[in-house]
């Protein structure tokens, strides 16, 4: 292959490229980037918002007549006996550990 072959057919790929490199090149400030990753961003958010709604659910918060109280996630996702555990520094027995997280039926 000659030299002006070569180029000729570096001038064709080039020029079939313009199209997606000029497209490439509006995506690449920083609004394209977060453009691109919106649905993600989207996804996430719906997960933590899941994940809060799950924790408020199971603290009871919004019950009427409930005093108020200082709760964090780790008490709504924690059972009361494995809570007891830490606090008090004992382990559990291996019977407790069945009972404790077998599966609850809620109503």
């Amino acid at each position: 292959m000659n030299e002006q072959h070569k180029q000729k057919l570096v001038v064709s790929i080039m020029e079939a490229a313009q199209p997606e490199l000029s497209r490439r090149r509006q995506i690449a400030g920083p609004w394209g980037v977060l453009d691109r990753w919106s649905r993600e961003l989207v996804a996430a958010a719906a997960i933590v918002a899941a994940l809060a709604a799950t924790a408020l659910l199971r603290m009871g918060v919004g019950s009427v007549g409930a005093e108020a109280q200082v709760l964090t996630v780790a008490d709504a996702l924690v059972p009361e006996t494995v809570a007891e555990w830490l606090i008090t520094g004992d382990g559990p027995a291996s019977g407790d550990l069945l009972v404790d997280f077998a599966p609850e039926t809620r109503p």
